[in-house]
């Protein structure tokens, strides 16, 4: 019987240690090694690759960071390759937002903060489901056509569940389920496609913050003789700044900039006056 084992016990062995050799052969010189390394050649990023692990590649882009490859396998959760875009941002945006199919199963539990945008476009709204804190602003990001044609392009790539965005302050993550490392046409266009809607993204962002920013001189809008404290961080304020537009509240231009609007409780206004004062 101790020679069954035994023998049983090498043939189990010899059958992993093949396994393991051939995951390696098949990420070094297989299709899907193919297909990373001319992506990281023409976006100038690093490809990445250990052993049986999922390849990755990862550029800089603009002042941003982009990482591209397989999720990782969640325990208890359906076991389906799924790649990824992951667009990392340098500060922080104001904004959590989710974007799926209405073909694809709704997340278990929706972002925190976030409630359903109605999509003026009929077609679109009936298609996918959109979550947001920022109704205003995410409605403003999908109102051109090629925004819309570009998630449209993301969700044929995994027919019919359709693409999965997903954003919170510190990153915009796009998600086909679906291997796309075995073609290199696929793969460019999901690369191609985050870039240009993470381009729209930031535009829509920027274009909103500057939006409603009038100049007021110092006659206009005389500083009390005490400085007055900043709504977002308690420091005093002591030379320029803004003031909320519907409620009046002071505080920093840099931190209005970072909350993204008003931080007062129940004021939602993004619109501001900047004051000019010492």
């Amino acid at each position: 019987m101790s020679v069954i084992y035994g023998l049983g016990f090498l043939v189990l062995a010899f059958y992993i240690l093949i396994r393991l050799f051939s995951s390696l052969v098949a990420g070094v010189f297989g299709s899907r090694h193919r297909v990373y390394r001319r992506i990281a050649a023409r976006y100038r990023g690093k490809y990445e690759h250990r052993g049986h692990e999922p390849a990755c590649i990862t550029f800089p882009h603009q002042n941003t960071t982009v990482r591209i490859g397989l999720a990782p396998v969640v325990p208890g959760q359906p076991d389906k390759p799924r790649t990824r875009a992951i667009i990392q941002f340098a500060s922080p945006l104001p904004l959590r937002m989710e974007l799926y199919s209405r073909k694809r199963a709704s997340p278990r539990q929706a972002p925190k903060n976030t409630r359903d945008v109605p999509i003026p476009q009929p077609a679109f709204d009936s298609t996918y489901k959109v979550l947001s804190n920022d109704p205003e602003l995410t409605s403003k990001w999908l109102e051109p056509q090629q925004v819309r044609e570009n998630i449209d392009t993301l969700s044929r790539l995994c027919l019919p569940d359709g693409a999965l965005l997903s954003m919170n302050s510190e990153r915009l993550l796009i998600q086909v389920d679906r291997d796309l490392g075995t073609s290199f046409q696929n793969m460019d266009t999901l690369v191609r496609v985050s870039l240009e809607l993470w381009k729209s993204l930031e535009s829509t962002v920027q274009t909103s913050r500057s939006q409603g920013i009038n100049l007021l001189e110092p006659e206009d809008n005389p500083q009390p003789l005490e400085a007055p404290g900043c709504k977002v961080c308690g420091d005093r304020i002591l030379g320029d700044h803004v003031c909320c537009q519907s409620c009046g509240i002071p505080c920093h231009s840099d931190c209005w900039t970072f909350v993204g609007g008003c931080s007062t409780f129940g004021c939602q206004s993004k619109q501001c006056l900047k004051v000019r004062g010492s």
